[in-house]
């Protein structure tokens, strides 16, 4: 399970969250995942932090490269 979530900084309002699954990754693979549709229109110009988190797999003991956060501005065009 992929989850991201966008939120302004400093937080206020709502946070933007978006969940996708994974069916199925084995132990080293990469996998892309593509978030569409998501509504940042709120937000153009605004400074704000997305963070991506995944949960871990069964048998993961290294759980701490699963969740990475940035700082981003989203602007037009």
């Amino acid at each position: 399970k992929v989850t991201l979530t966008i939120q302004r900084v400093p937080a206020s309002g709502q946070a933007i969250v978006k969940t996708q699954t994974i069916p199925v990754i084995n132990p080293g693979q990469d996998v892309v995942v593509h978030f569409q549709k998501v509504e940042v229109g709120a937000l153009i110009a605004e400074a704000a932090g997305l963070t991506v988190d995944v949960a871990p797999v069964p048998g993961e003991v290294d759980r701490s490269n699963n969740t990475a956060t940035y700082p981003v501005i989203f602007s037009l065009g």
